[in-house]
């Protein structure tokens, strides 16, 4: 850049000023760090990913009799239940994802169907994908996406310890059930005595939030 500046005596003065030239991809200004944010976090997903797909090959290649025999199952299974099974799945997982949403709305946040979905289908693959950190980093996941979603850390904390206890009663019941169903005596004696704990569980924690002063006889021994 060139400036040209006139004197008292008539004559000019000319200065050079050198202009800083960016290099082709470099940005510069207030939207520099955010984009360089975007970009590190762009390329750490892409690293996750290549690491799972390989852990996931290696996994495959050394497991693969067991992978070329349960190939060979799928020769064996009664069609007909496999979209019963979705359908039931898919039902499960929608009764708990809006049983977490009714717990985050309870203590005031707001959060849609459809991110909590997401956030219900996300953290369930991590559970049952990642050998042995599974369900930590699942609660983990699903403590960050709460709080990204408006949710302070004490409701995210809450909302998850009372989905626990609530998924693992609804899952007692559900053994019982089968247990009862299957007429296998053993099942079932160590089946019902967790069924009638979790009904009590629930019959308690119903009737605390109904009366104040069950629940603070309860918010000690409980804590």
């Amino acid at each position: 850049m060139t400036i040209t500046r006139h004197t008292s005596a008539g004559a000019r003065r000319t200065w050079f000023r050198l202009i800083p030239r960016c290099l082709p991809g470099a940005t510069t200004g207030p939207d520099a760090a955010p984009a360089q944010r975007a970009r590190s976090k762009q390329v750490a997903r892409i690293a996750a990913a290549t690491v799972a797909i390989a852990a996931l090959s290696a996994a495959g290649v050394a497991g693969r009799a067991a992978v070329a025999a349960s190939f060979a199952v799928l020769g064996h299974l009664s069609w007909l239940w496999i979209p019963a099974a979705v359908l039931l799945e898919a039902a499960s997982m929608a009764a708990f994802a809006i049983m977490l949403r009714r717990l985050l709305a309870a203590g005031g946040a707001t959060v849609g169907v459809r991110p909590m979905l997401a956030t219900a289908y996300a953290a369930n693959a991590v559970s049952v994908s990642v050998p042995l950190a599974g369900p930590a980093l699942a609660t983990a996941f699903t403590f960050r996406r709460f709080t990204r979603q408006g949710a302070d850390a004490p409701l995210a904390g809450w909302s998850l310890l009372a989905g626990g206890v609530i998924s693992s009663a609804a899952a007692a019941l559900v053994i019982v059930g089968g247990a009862l169903a299957s007429g296998n005596l053993l099942v079932t004696v160590v089946a019902v005595p967790g069924g009638v704990l979790a009904i009590a569980a629930l019959a308690a924690a119903g009737a605390a939030a109904r009366r104040p002063r069950l629940r603070s006889a309860l918010e000690r021994p409980a804590a």
